[in-house]
């Protein structure tokens, strides 16, 4: 069985809001599902056009004074039963490709302060993002989104992403203590 291509489907959910450009279509991802799920233009606008195709999205150019004429992408009804059955499955299982555990994995062909020190960078990128989470709560928090049950939604993703940073920063700060033990050894 060949593997589905989730980036329609990411793109199909997004348009399930609103519709939009390319450019905006990206912009929208990288502010909401980017923190869990990334797409660049590259993957986007030739799964737009594969969509359009399909007929499950619809794509109307507009013309606008001072700024370039853009295509804006609707799903269509079609679009909305096919997002709707996707989202209905259980998720694929996906294989984790995760770099860092990668190189500590082969890190006995490092120095300890160079494993040490990855671990330093992993623990600063989580703590920038748990305030970018905790900045996205709050802007949640002030009932600035009318849809509540989205809003529910969107908050267990959040979570996720919360209970992921915090639990990655404790077991980077373990791993460096077991580090700074060994020397002592």
């Amino acid at each position: 069985m060949s593997r589905e291509n989730k980036t329609q489907f990411a793109l199909l959910g997004i348009l399930m809001y609103q519709s939009f450009s390319g450019y905006e279509l990206k912009k929208a991802i990288n502010y909401s599902i980017g923190f869990f799920w990334s797409e660049d233009y590259g993957s986007i606008y030739p799964v737009l056009a594969s969509l359009e195709k399909k007929g499950l999205v619809k794509k109307e150019y507009v013309h606008q004074e001072k700024k370039p004429s853009k295509y804006i992408y609707s799903i269509t009804d079609t679009g909305i039963k096919h997002f709707s059955e996707w989202v209905s499955r259980d998720a694929d299982y996906e294989k984790i490709r995760h770099e860092l555990l990668l190189k500590i994995f082969f890190g006995h062909y490092c120095s300890v302060e160079d494993n040490i020190e990855k671990l330093k960078t992993e623990i600063s990128f989580h703590e920038n993002l748990l305030e970018k989470y905790q900045e996205i709560r709050s802007h949640l928090s002030e009932d600035s989104h009318p849809n509540e049950s989205e809003k529910k939604y969107w908050l267990m993703t959040l979570d996720y992403g919360i209970r992921y940073s915090s639990m990655t920063i404790k077991w980077c700060e373990e791993m460096i203590n077991n580090f700074k033990e060994s020397r002592k050894e």
